[in-house]
């Protein structure tokens, strides 16, 4: 059996900052809709009860600054489990109206 793959997502606790300068948070129903369908989509799901703060510069040199929750998902490597993390990847920004949502992924190693 070959090893899993662990999938982290950072998921903002905040939309993208407005031309005014606001954020608004994020409703507490569309995490918990999205925790739903990763455990739906993957089978299980871990999350990390304290928010991760960070820092990210786009590509036009300005900072963004966020409070993120981590869920953290197994999964079985596949041909395009790529393609699909990617796909869900632009799902979720969408979704959280988002400049990006940070997903990463590797491979678990047997001890």
């Amino acid at each position: 059996m070959p090893p899993k793959i662990r999938v982290e997502i950072l998921i903002p606790t905040f939309y993208n900052e407005t031309d005014e300068g606001i954020r608004e948070p994020i409703e507490s129903r569309k995490h918990r809709a999205v925790k739903n369908q990763i455990v739906s989509k993957f089978g299980g799901i871990s999350t990390y009860p304290l928010t991760i703060a960070g820092i990210w510069v786009d590509k036009d040199g300005k900072k963004h600054y966020d409070n993120c929750i981590k869920y953290e998902v197994c999964i079985d490597p596949h041909n395009d489990y790529d393609k699909d993390l990617e796909e869900y990847k632009k799902e979720l920004e969408n979704f959280f109206r988002q400049f990006e949502i940070h997903i990463t992924h590797h491979e678990l190693v047997k001890v």
